[in-house]
């Protein structure tokens, strides 16, 4: 019976405390947002990709998933899943420089990095976000689509920059015989805080 009374007694401490923190994560929810389709210049003069070959506009907070929320601040953002695929219009005749009917595929990559930028309390900072390395097994013949890893790492005070982020897809590789177009999708993870 004391046992109990003092667990009674120990909980609104225990919410007190919990209240008083402004940091802490009491929930977490995932937004999806899709990647808007980029190209990759085939058949270009230097046989060598750019380092930096698309840059992404992206928007998580535009997300409906992110509105219909309700929540007094975040407290951590996340990207948990990132991928890369062709898209159909890719193999249409009109980006076809061949005319062989070959189906376009990510056969040019050697290796892709995935980095947010933002200006930050007026610098400009950047941070790898995502990646596939040269020795991933995905880089194979006639990959459509490309799972990335990601890297954990924090990204709410590049989403609530004022000036906005954006995103850019670094890769090391050669120059794709004809024009390849790529779309994909994002997941983050969202820490809820209230007050």
């Amino acid at each position: 019976m004391k046992a109990k009374k003092s667990l009674r007694c120990a909980l609104p401490v225990i919410a007190i405390t919990l209240c008083g923190c402004s940091d802490i994560t009491l929930g977490h929810f995932s937004v999806n947002e899709q990647i808007p389709e980029s190209t990759v210049q085939g058949v270009g003069l230097s046989q060598t990709l750019p380092l930096t070959f698309a840059t992404v506009p992206m928007d998580v907070t535009s997300q409906e998933a992110y509105q219909q929320e309700s929540f007094d601040y975040l407290t951590e953002v996340k990207l948990r899943a990132m991928s890369l695929s062709v898209d159909a219009k890719s193999d249409m005749p009109e980006h076809d420089n061949f005319e062989d009917g070959n189906e376009d595929n990510f056969d040019f990559v050697s290796a892709l990095e995935i980095s947010i930028q933002a200006v930050i309390g007026g610098e400009e900072r950047s941070a790898v976000i995502a990646r596939l390395p040269e020795d991933d097994p995905q880089i194979a013949a006639g990959t459509r689509e490309l799972q990335l890893t990601t890297t954990g790492v924090d990204i709410l005070n590049y989403i609530e920059a004022e000036g906005g982020y954006e995103i850019n897809i670094n890769g090391s590789g050669t120059v794709p015989p004809d024009d390849v177009i790529f779309a994909g999708e994002a997941t983050y993870r969202l820490g809820l805080g209230f007050r």
